[in-house]
């Protein structure tokens, strides 16, 4: 994706569309939806992103000296970072909380070892110095996420997770995510805008897995764009309620019709002959304008919050409590609009 070779995939997709002659680019239906991508590189704790970011920092070294990584190791003064596992070279109780806070000190104090014997070093060439530094860098920026400072002044683990916080070496983009309550991710969200009416691709998006859903818009309508397709030229556009906040919806144009399947709730209306429950299929489709769309969101934000406390149906018995009889002509007119 880099070089754009997806863009040209679909390119080459649409061209051979045109030729058969079911390309329509004037009024197009469309389906924007997201899936996890799970990333390639190994997902690990601090303790030891730390010891591969210094593993590979002396790595660098060791090929440009042309010696094994034991010898640098031991001269930059790092040698727990050589074996094939930095926890079992510590041998500590890692039950232990103290224990845990010796190895993160032991750990640190390994990576300032490193940083001021390389900045003695004069033979390393460019090439390698880049290499080292970035390594060095990203062990900082791990210990600036993850790490505080004890009562005591030595270090510990951070209780919160930092807001944007790395969980790879090899892979600096990948982040922790979720794709639902239940569904975890570590890496990204592929995004894929789908053509209902051909069945075909028109544009592709890749976020991180922290990454709002709708931040991806803008990269998708890029690509239309490259088509020559245009926000005018999309008649339906499907999403679920994680792109509500995107730009598309809030500066919609008013031939597009926004399709968003809301999440399920219900509630139960007293009737003077008995209870009837709403849901949210009794509700009439239409086409939404930007404040509403904005103001449901906020309603389906509130109820799917009292709906998870279980407090939805006791909030309707005591609003209840203080209502008086409806009258039958009060109740059609309310009827009309919920069905």
């Amino acid at each position: 994706m880099s070089k754009s070779f997806d863009r040209r995939l679909i390119e080459k997709t649409i061209c051979m569309a045109q030729k058969q002659g079911n390309y329509n680019s004037r009024s197009l239906k469309v389906a924007l939806d997201s899936s996890p991508l799970w990333g390639a590189a190994r997902v690990e704790d601090t303790y030891n992103l730390l010891g591969h970011a210094l593993r590979k920092a002396l790595e660098v070294i060791a090929q440009n000296y042309q010696q094994d990584l034991a010898t640098v190791a031991a001269s930059a003064g790092a040698e727990i970072v050589t074996g094939t596992s930095l926890k079992a070279a510590l041998d500590l109780d890692w039950d232990d909380p103290e224990s845990r806070n010796l190895a993160l000190s032991t750990i640190l104090q390994a990576l300032n070892c490193v940083e001021s014997w390389v900045e003695q070093k004069t033979d390393l060439d460019l090439r390698t110095t880049l290499q080292v530094n970035k390594s060095l860098k990203d062990a900082r920026q791990i210990e600036a996420q993850d790490v505080e400072e004890a009562s005591d002044g030595s270090p510990k683990l951070r209780k919160a997770v930092a807001k944007d916080r790395r969980i790879s070496i090899e892979d600096e983009d990948m982040r922790h995510g979720r794709k639902s309550r239940s569904q975890k991710i570590d890496g990204y969200k592929r995004h894929v805008l789908k053509d209902l009416e051909l069945q075909m691709i028109r544009a592709v998006g890749i976020t991180k897995a922290n990454a709002p859903e709708a931040s991806v818009t803008i990269d998708i309508e890029s690509d239309l764009n490259a088509q020559q397709i245009t926000l005018e030229n999309i008649e339906e556009l499907q999403i679920d309620r994680a792109y509500l906040v995107s730009h598309w919806v809030k500066e919609r144009i008013p031939n597009m019709t926004i399709i968003c399947k809301a999440w399920r709730f219900s509630c139960t209306v007293a009737m003077w002959d008995g209870e009837y429950a709403v849901r949210i299929d009794h509700l009439k489709p239409l086409n939404y304008l930007e404040p509403e769309c904005q103001q449901m969101q906020v309603i389906c934000d509130r109820i799917s919050r009292l709906r998870d406390s279980g407090k939805l149906e006791l909030i309707r018995k005591e609003n209840l409590k203080g209502t008086q009889l409806i009258t039958r002509s009060e109740f059609q007119r309310i009827n009309a609009v919920l069905i």
